[in-house]
């Protein structure tokens, strides 16, 4: 009698894993709408306005590799607490357990490359700081394999952002070293227009409607 209840009390346990499982497999499998065009073209608009302020907040970032990189960060914390607020908005406004574990789902996709970038930036800033020329490229690549991470739940199109942003890093290894290094302008190539470009596919394969 108690073998018969422990095969009950396995069999429960299994049944629940196997739903647990079909669920992952079900929320991998369905398309995430948590990301916003206009969302996501704001956060590339911004980071072309820091570009753009970058002149005249730092004259010098040769000479201030610490303030270059906070400069950034924070340009970067701002863009994450936009798309934040906007995970959290859907959140709220659709608070289905699919649509809770598709935007968990999401998060975690992206925690890598973060963690990442901030080990490698840290890294470089104490102990090479004169390799930081190299963080634009860097970090844009970091970005790229977040995307290509998060693809299996968003449109197919998407991975062209990807490839964007590994393009772009590398032409930022190539190119940005010397006179070019910490230009403005290596930020708008990677971030702003990669931003844009984002933006772009979320609304030809998501938010538009077929005609």
């Amino acid at each position: 009698m108690h073998a018969a209840a422990g095969d009950g009390s396995m069999e429960t346990n299994d049944l629940a894993a196997d739903i647990a499982s079909i669920r992952a497999q079900v929320a991998n499998t369905i398309t995430f709408h948590g990301y916003r065009s206009p969302t996501i073209a704001l956060t590339g608009l911004l980071g072309i306005a820091a570009a753009w302020v970058q002149p005249d907040y730092l004259p010098n970032p040769n000479q201030q590799l610490d303030r270059y990189a906070d400069f950034w960060i924070g340009v970067a914390l701002v863009n994450l607490f936009i798309v934040g607020a906007e995970f959290w908005f859907q959140w709220t406004m659709a608070p289905t357990p699919l649509g809770q574990r598709l935007t968990v789902l999401a998060i975690k996709k992206l925690v890598p490359s973060f963690v990442s970038g901030v080990i490698l930036t840290t890294v470089i800033l104490r102990l090479a700081p004169e390799s930081g020329w190299m963080l634009p490229g860097l970090w844009a690549i970091l970005f790229s394999l977040g995307i290509f991470a998060s693809t299996g739940f968003l449109p197919p199109a998407t991975r062209w952002a990807g490839f964007y942003y590994m393009a772009s890093g590398t032409i930022c290894l190539t190119l940005g070293k010397g006179p070019m290094a910490f230009s403005p302008w290596l930020m708008v190539l990677t971030f702003g227009m990669g931003q844009i470009l984002s933006a772009i596919i979320l609304h030809q394969t998501l938010e538009r409607k077929p005609a």
